[in-house]
């Protein structure tokens, strides 16, 4: 039985993740406001958990036949989360409050397949140095990051402001934790067979 494999997402840096497994899937937008999640006074891990889980309900709701991957992420410091900041000049405000300090990034994995839920949380420990805003400033505008949790990119030019950086999994960092998602997807897939090549 082939049984077709969904990311819940329309993010281009998930599936580009997803890509490099060479494995055929479908990206799908699932449509979750996100806001109300947020004024529920949930943990940075149980905020990432619900939205990762709501994102892959939403799709899977539409395709009950398919497994389902939902993935979401937030920076958390000092008990403060924070998003994607959305423009250069809130990237800027985000990270000259972040220097110096050392932050969490978490990244949250929900796959549903039939009556089943498999979850994860990634955690990724992220020091940042005592940067100029000038030095924010060009890297903001020269990786784009507002569009990132905490707004840093650590796959691209972001690495200048880090002093260092704890994590299990690379891939967690960018958006989707690789290596939790094959422990989850390989049962299913050495019995329903998940993988085509695209």
């Amino acid at each position: 039985m082939m049984v077709k494999l969904i990311l819940a997402s329309t993010s281009k840096y998930r599936a580009a993740l997803l890509k490099r497994w060479g494995i055929d899937f479908k990206s799908i937008d699932p449509k979750v406001d996100e806001e109300p999640y947020k004024t529920r006074g949930l943990s940075p891990r149980e905020l990432v958990q619900a939205l990762s889980e709501a994102k892959a309900r939403a799709v899977a709701s539409e395709y009950p036949e398919a497994v389902v991957i939902g993935s979401d992420q937030v920076l958390t410091a000092n008990g403060k989360i924070y998003g994607k900041s959305g423009d250069v000049e809130a990237a800027l405000v985000q990270l000259m409050e972040l220097k110096g300090g050392t932050q969490e990034l978490l990244t949250g994995l929900c796959v549903i397949y039939g009556e089943h839920a498999f979850h994860h949380v990634d955690c990724t420990k992220i020091t940042l140095r005592n940067f100029t805003s000038l030095e924010a400033r060009e890297v903001i505008e020269r990786d784009k990051s507002w569009d990132c949790a905490g707004s840093l990119k650590i796959e691209a030019s972001g690495t200048w402001l880090i002093e260092s950086l704890e994590t299990s999994d690379p891939s967690a960092i960018e958006g989707l934790p690789l290596i939790a998602l094959g422990k989850i997807l390989r049962p299913i897939h050495s019995h329903d067979h998940i993988f085509t090549s695209p």
